[in-house]
């Protein structure tokens, strides 16, 4: 009892280590957790906890119960009916209810059939569909899908044939769900949208061939394919489990409020930017349609005949509403020198995630994602951005430790999805990534009191060294003084 008191009421003057024979560079200081620590045989220690017992026990002198000043507790107030009738079973000494297994069961052909092969496939049907019915039950069904077409969920995507109708045993979360023609001219085309999945979600989706797209069914259309989706479940095609993981790591910071703050209204999402003439706006070499031009080498040059041509703006209702990082310092230049954008990248979460900054990572996974699955290359100008400015944030490292910590996993994984080619085709033509990555090790190395994010993001340089050799040894070449000579 007194060692426990000892961790409850430890002494207001402690006993003077020259009272145990102690000086004070060898004073031992008596906790509750023998288990853990050590030393307690060492010379003066129990010595010590003696004293400190003694001295507990002359300021408070033990009674049957010290606690007798107080009121009875109301254990009542915590009761549930639950709680009762399962403390009462308890008392009782009865054992607890059995689980139900009868969900579980997988019934057999009846035994005037055991001989029956119709009733053995009937058995197994209806076995498969409710084995499937255990598993993730959501989906999406897909009617009057025309031919050469690809349909894909996350990181898988396949042609589809006459047999398709749609994807099964969808996990809950947020998935990616996209199509796009198979043929050659316009296979790079695509449109999809986000899902959050729950609660067994049944999405129904129709080809609308006045827009060429799939939209929406109509109610009664959700309603049958709802009321039979488990009838069809034979004939659906199931998720792509094996992708699963690699799936959460690439989305697992999208969150529902951000899909709906970003994405547009009806939530299509379009890798062809769809643009719209500005409004009022007429050129200044408008014409009579009886004196236009009818080729190009009728006009002086290439700027001539631009000026001719309508402005353009992207068409608000399918733009992707992402974040504005503040440019009052120029991004280019801060590439180039590696200056401090710290100011930047708190102003932006001030802005958009004053109440949960780590959001600004998954607005980092989303433009990815719509980038590398959606093929939206303004969300590959956008996540190029993001990277940059947290990159290039020396200050922040100190007050946001677990942002960047967050921020070298995700770019981890999303390395990793990205051929090895793709920089060398567009990336490393203006060294952005090299760069990028030597300012981010740069930044984190000069900050020595973050052990752990050190450890990571020396991890992930050893990683990118070896995967694509790059060396960050030596400062990029932009990063070399200009000198600038006397006219």
């Amino acid at each position: 009892m007194y060692p426990c008191s000892l961790a409850l009421a430890w002494p207001a003057d402690p006993v003077s280590p020259q009272a145990c024979g102690m000086g004070d560079s060898e004073r031992v200081y008596i906790d509750a957790l023998p288990y853990f620590d050590a030393g307690y045989d060492e010379p003066g220690v129990r010595e010590a906890a003696l004293a400190l017992i003694d001295e507990e026990c002359r300021r408070y002198r033990p009674t049957k119960n010290y606690l007798d000043h107080l009121p009875l507790i109301d254990t009542s107030k915590f009761e549930t009916e639950v709680f009762r009738t399962e403390m009462e079973r308890v008392a009782a000494r009865q054992p607890m209810e059995l689980l139900n297994m009868k969900r579980c069961e997988l019934p057999g052909p009846p035994a005037g059939q055991k001989s029956d092969l119709g009733a053995w496939a009937e058995s197994l049907r209806n076995s498969q569909a409710q084995l499937e019915h255990h598993y993730m039950s959501g989906g999406v069904a897909f009617l009057d899908i025309p031919s050469r077409l690809e349909i894909g969920i996350d990181l898988k995507f396949s042609s589809v044939n006459d047999s398709f109708r749609g994807i099964k045993s969808i996990p809950n979360g947020l998935h990616f769900i996209y199509w796009s023609s198979a043929n050659e001219r316009v296979s790079q085309l695509r449109t999809g949208f986000f899902h959050h999945f729950e609660n067994d979600d049944i999405l129904v989706y129709k080809w609308n061939p006045s827009v060429e797209t799939f939209t929406v069914a109509n109610s009664s259309e959700i309603t049958r394919i709802q009321s039979t989706w488990k009838r069809e479940l034979p004939t659906l095609s199931s998720y792509p489990t094996n992708d699963l993981k690699k799936w959460i790591s690439l989305s697992k910071y999208i969150s529902p409020r951000l899909v709906k703050d970003v994405c547009p209204a009806d939530g299509v999402i379009t890798s062809a930017t769809q643009l719209l003439p500005l409004e009022g706006f007429t050129s200044s070499k408008s014409q009579p349609a009886s004196s236009k031009r009818e080729s190009l080498e009728e006009y002086q040059s290439i700027a001539e005949a631009e000026k001719c041509l309508p402005k353009m703006e992207v068409d608000p209702k399918h733009r992707l509403n992402y974040s504005e990082i503040d440019r009052s310092v120029a991004t280019s230049q801060c590439e180039r020198s590696g200056c401090d954008q710290s100011y930047s990248l708190i102003r932006l979460l001030d802005r958009y995630y004053s109440q949960r900054p780590l959001d600004v990572l998954g607005e980092l996974q989303l433009a990815f994602v719509c980038f590398l699955v959606g093929r939206h290359l303004d969300s590959f100008e956008h996540w190029r951005n993001l990277v940059s400015l947290i990159s290039h944030s020396d200050a922040a490292v100190v007050s946001h430790p677990r942002l960047f910590h967050i921020f070298i996993m995700i770019l981890h994984f999303q390395i990793k999805e990205i051929p090895t080619d793709f920089f060398v085709d567009i990336v490393t033509r203006d060294n952005f990534l090299v760069s990028t990555l030597h300012v981010l090790f740069s930044n984190i190395s000069q900050h020595e009191g973050n052990e752990e994010l050190q450890k990571r993001a020396q991890s992930f340089k050893v990683y990118v060294t070896r995967h694509f050799k790059w060396d960050f040894s030596k400062e990029p070449d932009d990063w070399a003084p200009v000198v600038v000579e006397n006219i």
